[in-house]
């Protein structure tokens, strides 16, 4: 996908698409398609090699019939530019809502914990709350008074 991503950024730049016949066209890049499909304005076209040159105010390329593009560099440098700052962009994002993320998850591991530390606190109090005593034997009953049969 990089390639159509850098044809995409140079729309409306003035580019050179050699043909797999040999041909030569030269115009502003207008448009461009999944498959590669281009369409050019003010351009000047050889259809073969050695064939004069046509002047045409719109050409429609097909994809299939193009074997590369030729493009300054300030071009690729300025498309390399845009792709770092998508990427920079989209890491940010994902930064951003991992850090979310890890936020929500330790105010509910904070919730937890304290919610166990009430329940357990409550339990303690209500076990030594009993009767009003702390004694074992008010609390669970004399140990002599437990008749086991086996």
């Amino acid at each position: 996908m990089l390639p159509l991503y850098l044809l995409n950024a140079v729309k409306g730049e003035i580019v050179v698409v050699e043909l797999k016949n040999g041909g030569i066209a030269n115009g502003t890049l207008e448009n461009c398609d999944s498959y590669m499909n281009v369409t050019l304005t003010d351009a000047c076209i050889s259809l073969k090699e050695g064939d004069p040159f046509n002047h045409i105010d719109r050409v429609y390329l097909k994809g299939i019939g193009i074997k590369l593009f030729k493009m300054g560099n300030e071009f690729i440098e300025k498309f390399k530019d845009q792709q770092q700052r998508e990427k920079d962009n989209y890491n940010r994002q994902n930064n951003n809502n991992n850090n979310s993320n890890s936020n929500n998850n330790r105010d509910r591991d904070r919730k937890n914990r304290n919610n166990n530390t009430n329940r357990r606190n409550n339990r303690n109090s209500q076990y030594n709350n009993s009767n009003g005593s702390n004694d074992n034997n008010q609390r669970w009953g004399s140990r002599d008074a437990i008749d086991v049969k086996y």
